[in-house]
């Protein structure tokens, strides 16, 4: 259960660190997936996400949610 938790917790960091360094910000977010800002940082902190918003805010990045797990696990790895 840990494992789980820490692979899609990386994710999640993964996640905003892709979407951070392809210019999405939370107003900008919002705007494009016609959300509010705050839902939008919600996101962007892990809260309230799905499979599906996962995958469609790494799409955003041009990622599908496999890249995502994929890389999260090798970085897991690369932990231990």
């Amino acid at each position: 259960m840990m494992r789980h938790e820490s692979v899609s917790t990386a994710m999640v960091t993964l996640l905003r660190r892709e979407l951070h360094q392809a210019g999405w910000t939370a107003r900008r977010l919002g705007e494009t997936l016609d959300i509010s800002e705050a839902t939008a940082k919600r996101w962007l902190a892990g809260k309230g996400l799905t499979l599906d918003k996962i995958e469609r805010l790494a799409g955003l990045c041009g990622m599908g949610i496999g890249d995502l797990a994929r890389e999260a696990e090798q970085g897991q790895h690369g932990l231990a």
